[in-house]
């Protein structure tokens, strides 16, 4: 017996299917519809389940403002910036959502003083596991040049 086929037949079948899309014949109410080009871009056109998906107006979903609001209690706490203690209001300058067994907020945040000044800005992953949050990654210090930019970008973006 050839323990090599049916993976390759396997892979071959999976490439198929990635590269060209799903069957282009199906039954629908018992008779055979074709679909077209324009219908199969579509499907393709569709976010990646499973993947990162940007989001937009982020002022009004009160999970990732719950998640910024998060990450500047942890990041008073644990000081892994060298703004530290300083930010008393943290502002959202772009906003990304994973769904997992739970979310993942990937966030760059902005962090303002008393003054309203920004002191600093950062990227984060705050992971939500049905209302328990946590910190799952600090990514690099920015500044608040660098933020105002990728806010820029953002609002410019059409998707």
């Amino acid at each position: 017996m050839n323990t090599t086929a049916f993976p390759t037949t396997a892979f071959l079948l999976l490439l198929s299917f990635f590269l060209y899309g799903p069957s282009s014949q199906y039954v629908q109410g018992g008779q055979a519809t074709t679909t077209t080009t324009d219908d199969r871009k579509l499907i393709h056109d569709q976010p990646l389940a499973g993947g990162f998906q940007h989001v937009d107006d982020v002022d009004e979903q009160p999970m990732i403002q719950e998640a910024a609001n998060f990450a500047l209690q942890e990041m008073q706490d644990t000081v892994p910036y060298g703004f530290g203690t300083q930010a008393f209001r943290v502002s959202i300058v772009d906003a990304w959502q994973q769904v997992v067994q739970g979310l993942n907020f990937q966030l760059t945040l902005e962090f303002h003083d008393s003054n309203d000044d920004c002191v600093g800005a950062c990227s984060v992953l705050v992971y939500n596991q049905f209302g328990t949050l946590s910190i799952t990654q600090w990514n690099k210090e920015i500044t608040c040049e660098e933020a105002k930019a990728l806010m820029e970008d953002s609002d410019g973006d059409e998707n």
